[in-house]
């Protein structure tokens, strides 16, 4: 005691934390006065005590006083005892304390007793900082609060003891901390060196070990946590281990509970295990809970672990690496319901997962990644799942390392179910074998980067896909023990190739096969059969880039039900024994052959529609190669091809045919630059059968190096539009009596290319439409081939044209016809005709200019005929519509020769024929101009043109009709009529040297209508019968233009009835001479009636002085003859005798009159007219004679006389 007195007397008192173990080791030492009492123990603690001071840093505030508790007179705080306190326990400086340490006083417990204290708090203590001694201790009855708490020995707090620290905490090395009240530490607390952290949870919601608000747990040096019951670590507090730190509950561990929570492993055996029946959680009510394992620490939950709780959603973290493990025995679970929760292995790191792992909507799974795309640095990881695995629209994402260190496995026997919409991403080589079955379904989504092998030689595995997707990048293999099963809505993408020639099971009944790669080699032991199982399903096979498919045996593409094939990305197909597309009755197949390098090969017959309906679809430069194509076949069959995109193309090198048997329907379509070859193609192969081929755009072809027939027996329909193009040797559009075909070709460079004939209507009946520019070419043509043919074609637009390069027959033996219209053309270049039971020839169109009508040209020696009964040519058929037909150059002729047709130019719109250099046109009954309203005109220009009519010739029968004949042109009919009915009105002009027209019977100007005839500077025109004019009170308007003074201009072999109006005109290049005289119509038997405005010899004109006068009893005394006047004939009879002069004399003649007789007496008329006697030339004595008695005459009184002259 001397010591302590001393220590008391001297008033040392403790200025900060670095004098207080000063303080202590002098007590130490004193002890009860005998310095070397515990020295060596009192050493160490003092020594740990220090230590934590250091560590510590700051000191107490100077106003704090120290106070020592060493339970000298019992374990209390304080006592009371006859209503005084007692304060017998603490002391300050050394001396007794007068009063208890408060809430600013740093308190310092030190009792030695080499075994446990027990302090009796006995009620709330609060003070600064706390520091228990090197004897163990034992807080009981009451609560203690402290700012910092500095533990040198073993601690236990009772049950009925609560602690709060709101500073840090520290334990020293190997000292144990025992819990079983309640330890709050608000300011965390540090562990190291061996230490032992034991807590007792207690019932009730209150914990027996918490850390305050941000604080942290730290442990190092094998420190040993050891809780008994569950625990959270919540409130933003931190569990961090380290160097073999061990963290061992008996129950559940909670982290991130309301608030966040984190835990961190680091360092070679460092553990933490949980027990329990419950799961342990991270992220429950809201909050975010992290664990984190590193550097080869391990962490060991009993009961499963919930990462991201379903039950309170929140955030639940766990990443592993660097070589860290965990084991999770029960249920592991990621994200599940609302919660999201990230589990990460890396870095050597492992987790063995005892029981089902299940991944939610938020959850994530990463080994090696954070995405599934770029591996982590830290290197990989491995996830070992034990039992089954269920993706429920979560991720699990893993990535291989080179060294093949890093992968999900999934243990054999156990099964993989990823579904609504989840997602796999794995890297590296998988078999899934002994048992197990991964299963894709609900729009999950899965790839493995590798290859997949599936069974093994024993041991079983299958992969479903139901709905969802899975991808293998590399090769894909069915072990004869795998199965691959492929259900509705579900892809299987083999990006590597797929091998199924071992024998394996495919099921593949509906969803999608994709194959990329390398090579699909199915189980060929027979025919290849995609197929679905049921109506409702549809399988889809698609051979991708890189991959190919070589069937040795035939492929069916909907067998019973539905499937669909599509080649693409420069895949290559054989089917050896052929190919099908719809084999039963209902079923449907479909396959698209797309892009550069696309091919398919059928060695045999590709059937599109054999009994049901298929689909063939070549796009983007794909090609199918086959040796006989055939779209729809079979009874009740449909059949669809279509070739579209330059470089497209389906090559066959046999026949095409399209709607090939009775009932069966075939489509063929070539679009945009698509291709398609064959030998012959057949359109409508048997009755009721039906095929169509569309052929459109630029580049679009159809070659066919043989026969093409549309409508063989059936109905075939050829459409060539938009620049497309077909060829063939002949053509036939209705073969047979039953067959039915139709060609449309339409649009600006469409063109169908026939080598040889083109029958439209051979046997059956046939249509051909050319419009919009379109063009057909042939040697011949036929309308109505055989007796039962019906052919019918239509030109119709600007550029439309119709070329035979040969013949063209209209209704050759049966019924043919053929309109032009809106400028379409028809060109015969050699020789044709028109005829059987009735051959017509239309030519007309809508537009509202003449000038572009339908066009008909029959040219280079080329030869229309049309020589049947009832047979027609129209030419501006309807009203407001406007045809042209031009036959032009020597030897080219149209004939219309037949008993009962007719051909009419203008029927009721507009009609113009040109008949020129040399062409010929034969018909029976021809018309200009036949309904009122119409205009037909023709003109027939050159030498060699012609127009023949074996029968009748109206210029304009009801309506307005022109014939123009010139520059040697003829024309000859049996009959003519000029202006025929009312509201007719006819003009015909025949003008020029040997322009000539023959009438072997009779001819009628302006018979009820209006009708002018001109006969003009050389014409000719000779009428075999009668000549009328105004037969039944029409109007007639007859014109001579006189050229020389040469034959007659009208020969008429009968009789005249003449009226109407007569004009006469010079040509420019005539000049008129006394004397001239000139035959307008030479009558070979009797004349009636005169023209209306010209009486017998009437004046006709005057020109350049000389007058022309008619005389209607010229020639041999009943010819129509125009003569110039002779001078001195003034009695007008053509010659000057005896009564010229007495004529002159009454009309008190001048002297230079009677010159004119005297120069001219005795001139007889022209040899044409009618011979009289001559008269001797009078002699002199008789002229003296004669001039004597006028002298006398002369004085006799004057009596006026009258002149009659025509005008």
């Amino acid at each position: 005691m001397n010591l302590q007195k001393y220590l008391h007397r001297n008033e040392i008192r403790a200025q900060g934390l670095l004098a207080l173990p000063t303080l202590v080791l002098l007590r130490a030492l004193a002890g009860d006065g005998t310095p070397g009492r515990h020295w060596a123990g009192t050493l160490c603690r003092v020594a740990a005590l220090c230590a934590a001071m250091t560590m510590l840093g700051t000191g107490t505030p100077a106003s704090a006083d120290n106070y020592t508790w060493d339970g000298e007179f019992n374990n209390t705080w304080d006592f009371t005892d006859g209503g005084f306190i007692f304060y017998s326990n603490w002391d300050t400086e050394g001396f007794q304390s007068p009063d208890l340490p408060g809430s600013g006083d740093n308190v310092f417990f030190s009792h030695d007793n080499d075994g446990n204290t027990d302090i009796d708090l006995n009620g709330s203590r609060s003070v600064n900082d706390i520091t228990f001694g090197s004897d163990q201790y034992s807080l009981a009855n009451g609560t203690l609060t402290g700012n910092r708490l500095f533990i040198n020995d073993n601690l236990t707090l009772q049950s009925d003891a609560t602690l709060t620290i709101n500073g840090p905490s520290s334990l020293g090395s190997g000292r144990t901390l025992r819990i079983h009240g309640q330890y709050n530490a608000n300011g965390g607390i540090t562990l190291a060196d061996f230490t032992v952290l034991n807590v007792t949870e207690q019932a009730g919601p209150a914990r027996s070990f918490t850390l305050g608000s941000g604080s942290m747990l730290t442990a190092f040096d094998q420190t040993q946590l050891n809780f008994t019951g569950d625990y959270e670590v919540d409130n933003n507090a931190t569990f961090d281990l380290n160097s073999g730190s061990d963290w061992t509950l008996t129950e559940r561990l909670n982290i991130g509970n309301g608030s966040n929570g984190t835990v961190d492993l680091n360092g070679l055996g460092t553990t933490l295990v949980a027990g329990g029946a419950a799961p342990s959680a991270l992220g429950l009510s809201g909050a975010t809970g992290t664990l984190t394992l590193t550097s080869d620490a391990t962490a060991t939950f009993n009961a499963g672990l919930d990462i991201g709780s379903a039950a309170n959603p929140g955030a639940g973290v766990v990443t592993l690496t660097s070589g860290s493990s965990s084991t999770v025995t029960g249920e592991l679970t990621l994200g599940m319901g609302t919660s999201t929760g990230t589990l990460t292995v890396s870095g050597d790191s492992a987790v063995d997962a005892n029981g089902a792992t299940r991944i939610g909507p938020g959850g994530t799974l990463n080994i090696n990644t954070t995405n599934g795309i770029t591996p982590l640095p830290a290197g990989g990881g491995v996830y070992h799942a034990n039992g089954d695995v269920f993706i429920d629209d979560g991720i699990l994402n893993s990535i291989e390392t080179p060294a093949g260190n890093s992968r999900f496995n999934l243990a054999p026997g156990n099964n993989l179910t990823a579904f609504n919409s989840a997602r796999v991403r794995l890297t590296g080589d998988y078999t899934v074998t002994n048992g197990s079955v991964v299963t894709f379904s609900t729009s999950a989504v899965g790839q493995i980067t590798g290859d997949l092998d599936i069974g093994a030689a024993v041991d079983s595995g299958q992969v479903t896909i139901s709905g969802g997707q899975l991808t293998i990048t590399d090769s894909s293999t069915i072990l004869p023990t795998g199965t691959l099963e492929i259900n509705s809505g579900g892809t299987y993408s083999a990006n590597g190739g797929l091998d199924n020639s071992q024998g394996g099971t495919l099921t593949f009944t509906d969803g999608n096969l994709n194959i990329t790669g390398g090579a699909y080699l199915p189980d060929l032991s027979e025919n290849y059969i995609l197929d679905g199982a049921s109506p409702a399903d549809l399988p889809h096979l698609t051979l991708g880039a890189g991959a190919s498919a070589n069937f040795s045996t035939a492929i069916f593409v909907g067998d019973e039900e539905s499937g669909r094939i599509t080649v693409s990305g420069g895949a290559d197909v054989v089917a050896a024994n052929g190919s099908v597309l719809g084999s039963a009755t209902g079923s449907s197949g479909t396959a698209t052959v797309t892009g550069p390098g696309s091919t398919w090969n059928s060695p045999a017959d590709f059937f599109i529609g054999l009994g049901g309906t298929g689909t063939l679809n070549i796009e983007d430069g794909g090609v199918v190669d086959s040796t006989q194509g055939t779209i729809g076949r079979a009874d009740g069959s449909t059949g669809t091809a279509t070739v579209t995109g330059q470089g497209s193309a389906w090559f066959n090198a046999g026949i095409l045919q399209i709607g090939r048997f009775e009932n069966s329907n075939g489509t063929l379509n070539i679009v945009a630059g698509g291709a398609v070859t064959n030998t012959e193609g057949i359109l409508g192969g048997e009755i009721n059968a039906s095929g169509t081929a569309t052929v459109t755009g630029g580049n679009s072809t159809w070659v066919n190096s043989d026969l093409l027939d549309i409508g063989f027996n059936g109905t075939g329909t050829l459409i060539i539009e938009a620049g497309g193009k077909v060829t063939n040797t002949s053509g036939t559009l209705g073969l047979n009596s039953t067959g039915i075909g139709t060609a449309t070709i339409t649009g600006t460079g469409s063109r169908w290319e026939n080598s040889g004939t083109l029958d439209v209507g051979r046997t059956g009946t046939g249509t051909l439409n050319i419009e919009a520019g379109g063009v057909v070419t042939n040697t011949t043509g036929n309308l109505g081939r055989n007796s039962s043919g019906i052919g019918t074609a239509t030109v119709n637009g600007v550029g439309s044209a119709w070329v035979n390069t040969h013949s063209l027959n209209v209704g050759l033996a049966g019924t043919g016809s053929l309109t032009t219209s809106n400028e379409g053309a028809v060109f015969i270049g050699d020789a044709a005709q028109a005829g059987g039971t009735g051959g017509s020839i239309t030519i007309s169109d809508t537009s509202a200019d003449p000038a572009f009508g339908g066009l008909l040209v029959v040219q280079n020696s080329g030869t229309l005929s049309q020589s049947q009964p009832f047979t027609r040519t129209i030419i501006g058929d309807q009203a407001n519509e406007f045809g042209t037909a031009t036959v032009t150059g020597a030897g080219s002729t149209w004939t219309n020769n037949n008993n009962s047709g007719y051909f009419i130019v203008g029927n009721s719109g507009t009609g113009v024929l040109n008949i020129e250099d040399g062409g010929v046109v034969t018909t029976r009954d021809g018309t200009l101009g036949s309904a009122t309203g119409a205009m037909g005109t023709a003109t027939v220009t050159g030498a060699g043109s012609t127009w023949n009519n074996t029968a009748g010739f109206n210029v304009g029968t009801s309506g307005t009709g022109i014939l123009n004949i010139d520059n040697g042109g003829s024309v000859v009919s049996e009959r003519a009529h000029i202006g025929n009915f009312v509201n007719a009105n006819g003009t015909a002009t025949v003008t020029g040297a040997d322009s000539a027209w023959d009438i072997t019977n009779t001819l009628t100007v302006g018979q009820i209508g209006t009708g002018t005839l001109n006969v003009e500077a050389g014409g000719h025109i000779s009428v075999g019968a009668s000549f009328r004019l105004q037969s039944f009170g029409g109007t007639a308007f007859l014109n001579f233009t006189l050229a020389s003074t040469a034959d007659p201009l009208i020969d008429v072999g009968e009789d005249v009835n003449l009226a109407g109006t007569l004009g006469v005109d010079l040509d420019p290049g005539l000049t008129l001479s006394d004397g001239d005289s000139f035959t307008l119509i030479d009558i070979a038997r009797t004349r009636s009636g005169v023209f209306g405005n010209v009486a017998e010899g009437g004046l006709l004109g005057s020109f350049n002085g000389v007058d022309l006068f008619l005389t209607y009893t010229g020639g041999d005394g009943n010819d129509v003859v125009a003569f110039a006047a002779l001078p001195g004939d003034y009695d007008g009879d053509s010659d000057v005798d005896g009564a010229d002069f007495l004529t002159w004399q009454r009309e008190d003649g001048m002297s230079d009159g009677l010159t004119d007789w005297q120069d001219h007496y005795g001139t007889q008329p022209p040899p044409s007219s009618a011979s009289a006697s001559q008269v001797p030339e009078p002699t002199t004595v008789a002229l003296t004679l004669l001039a004597s008695c006028c002298l006398l005459l002369a004085r006799l009184p004057f009596v006026p006389s009258v002149r009659m002259t025509a005008g």
